[in-house]
């Protein structure tokens, strides 16, 4: 049983430590102070910002955010959050328990900020081998998908928004970051455009992934269809032997020649259905969880989303 009393004493002494004694909420350096559970978040805000703030990422690298729980924060990062200016999370159920729970018991003036906020989200659906197995939360409603930033349409919003955020609380450096907006806007502009263009010169209109399917607003937003074996926020469950012979079957029927696994999954399953089917298994990142080696060779999120363009254009031949 998780120990919530124990987290919330522990958050209660750590804001009667740092904002109880009139520690200003600004770092020693006077930066503004942001946190970001995820690194899609964390990468639009040291593009838009620079250094211009101190950004730190909550979840660790190579976690599996879905899985993340109030419980395994540090105290170091307790603190953090406990005397941030801006906190920017995902939203959606998968962070829903811990970040309430966060929010109620860190009584301090940060701003929090949900990026299914900032844009019109969509319920999930289902396709033709995925199953949907629903709690006793979610009887009665669809969840809506929150991996909003696999669109970048949607990320356009999403960036301005947060954009307006950092003018609003350090209108001292809201004139770079609005020159900056700008200039990732019109890098997202030319990636809409080139997704669009791959589009268009398909002949195929579908997408095949072997487990998990979080590119809901991709699709949607590019008139693709797909067939996976479960939602984006399904983790840890291996598809059974009738979701792999009805994966199979759509595979065969659109004619794939890529099989998509996403990052943080077994791409055995994709394997599979690549060899029945005469293609190639390929990696279609999702920008939700990030290892430290990929981090360190510099990734971003539009140099991820650049590939991913490759691999959708090689797909849809």
């Amino acid at each position: 049983m998780k120990n919530f009393v124990s987290i919330f004493l522990l958050l209660a002494m750590i804001v009667s430590l740092f904002t109880g004694c009139g520690v200003e909420t600004k770092q020693i350096d006077n930066r503004l102070s942001v946190v970001c559970t995820v690194f899609p978040q964390y990468d639009f805000v040291r593009s838009i910002a620079e250094d211009r703030v101190d950004v730190k990422m909550l979840v660790p690298l190579g976690t599996e955010s879905h899985d993340f729980e109030l419980e395994n924060l540090t105290v170091a990062e307790l603190k953090t959050v406990a005397t941030a200016d801006l906190v920017i999370y995902v939203g959606g159920e998968s962070d829903l328990d811990w970040i309430t729970e966060l929010r109620n018991t860190v009584k301090d003036n940060a701003t929090w900020l949900a990026l299914t906020d900032t844009v019109e989200t969509l319920e999930e659906i289902s396709s033709n081998s995925m199953e949907h197995i629903h709690d006793h939360e979610h009887e009665g409603h669809t969840p809506y998908d929150e991996h909003v930033w696999t669109s970048p349409k949607r990320v356009m919003t999403v960036v301005s928004a947060i954009t307006d955020e950092l003018c609003r609380l350090d209108p001292e450096n809201a004139k770079t970051y609005k020159a900056n907006c700008q200039e990732y806007l019109a890098e997202l502009t030319q990636l809409d455009n080139d997704l669009m263009a791959a589009v268009e010169m398909g002949t195929k209109t579908q997408l095949i992934f072997g487990d998990r399917f979080p590119f809901r607003y991709l699709c949607a937003d590019y008139g693709l269809s797909f067939d996976a074996c479960f939602s984006g926020c399904s983790s840890g469950v291996d598809p059974s032997v009738a979701q792999m012979t009805s994966l199979t079957k759509s595979a065969m029927e659109s004619d794939a020649n890529v099989i998509f696994y996403i990052e943080n999954s077994n791409s055995v399953f994709a394997e599979s259905i690549a060899q029945k089917v005469g293609g190639k298994a390929q990696l279609l990142h999702s920008c939700h969880t990030f290892s430290k080696q990929e981090i360190k060779s510099g990734v971003s999120y539009l140099s991820v989303m650049r590939e991913n363009l490759k691999k959708i254009a090689e797909a849809l031949k």
